[in-house]
């Protein structure tokens, strides 16, 4: 079934049907790029001693970003057989493990690592020719990756401890961890990032059911456009309980609070970030002079599927 296209939090488009398969180029027809090769490991090799200066660690990005770009099937569909080769030929192997122990620049050893891993992308022959002769190296390399965060000379002088990692993600939200992670995988494989975005929007980009379950565990299911927020769900929910609970206090107004878990959910998270099923606490509260008339919510909102219209419970007054 063809995935819908949808706009969330007027930032990230998510695409319709996922992309046909395509064949990998074969990467052999354009040696344009192997100077350019060439000239990124000599560069690094000059300043790899030099790494314990910070000065030079932006460098040493940018040689490594150039070499990603030259063995990339997707930034040089043309060539990036040859360059992978190439780099290999000029000692590259060698060279890219050298200068991840020469640092303890976390991002610099990561752009190593992805560095191999374009190189060998798609050729069992190079990669193992690579393994069998940098194997070793590569395992410390990973290894010191690995455990990076506790090893920083700079952490080390600080005080740093086992304790601070748990104690830094304590203080994270579950959406800060979710869009930490989505970050960081983006940064170390763009690939995966975009399929794992296109399966989001297949599975959540479609109109879906979700069910509110109150604290006494009564539940409302509720069928959700993509389009819409949690905000649009709050006054849909409203009106479904409208006739269903006890009459307000004059002058209240019943609200509502939800959860996933422990987790509170801010009114503008999109639809597609919703669990399929969200715990949810209602409140009375004092109303206020601006507060929304019911007509006038209904104009902003209009009719919404299986919750009517949107609106204040102001006729349980």
């Amino acid at each position: 079934m063809p995935c819908s296209v949808f706009d969330f939090h007027s930032s990230v488009a998510l695409a319709g049907t996922p992309p046909t398969p395509m064949a990998l180029p074969e990467g052999i027809e354009s040696d344009r790029r192997l100077e350019e090769v060439r000239q990124s490991v000599k560069s690094l090799q000059d300043i790899s001693d030099k790494l314990g200066d910070k000065l030079q660690v932006p460098r040493a990005k940018n040689y490594l970003q150039q070499l990603v770009d030259c063995i990339s099937p997707n930034r040089n569909p043309a060539g990036y057989r040859l360059c992978q080769e190439e780099l290999s030929r000029v000692g590259g192997p060698g060279i890219l493990l050298h200068a991840a122990g020469q640092t303890d620049n976390d991002l610099l050893r990561s752009l190593v690592l992805e560095t191999f891993a374009h190189m060998t992308f798609d050729n069992a022959g190079l990669a193992a020719s690579v393994l069998g002769e940098h194997g070793d190296g590569l395992l410390r390399a990973l290894r010191h990756a690995n455990h990076s965060p506790l090893s920083f000379p700079e952490q080390e002088a600080q005080g740093a401890s086992a304790e601070d990692v748990p104690n830094f993600l304590d203080e994270l939200d579950e959406s800060q961890k979710n869009e930490a992670v989505g970050r960081l995988l983006r940064l170390e494989n763009e690939e995966t990032w975009n399929e794992l975005l296109h399966r989001f929007a297949c599975t959540r980009g479609v109109a879906r059911q979700v069910t509110f379950r109150s604290l006494t565990g009564e539940a409302v299911e509720l069928t959700l456009p993509p389009t819409h927020t949690l905000f649009h769900a709050k006054q849909a929910l409203l009106d479904n309980v409208a006739t269903k609970m006890p009459a307000l206090e004059v002058g209240y107004r019943r609200d509502a609070r939800f959860f996933a878990g422990s987790e509170l959910l801010l009114e503008k998270m999109p639809v597609p970030m919703l669990p399929d099923e969200v715990s949810v606490v209602f409140d009375q509260v004092k109303k206020q002079f601006h507060d929304f008339s019911e007509s006038g919510a209904e104009d902003l909102f209009g009719v919404f599927g299986v919750g009517g219209l949107f609106g204040s419970d102001d006729d349980d007054d």
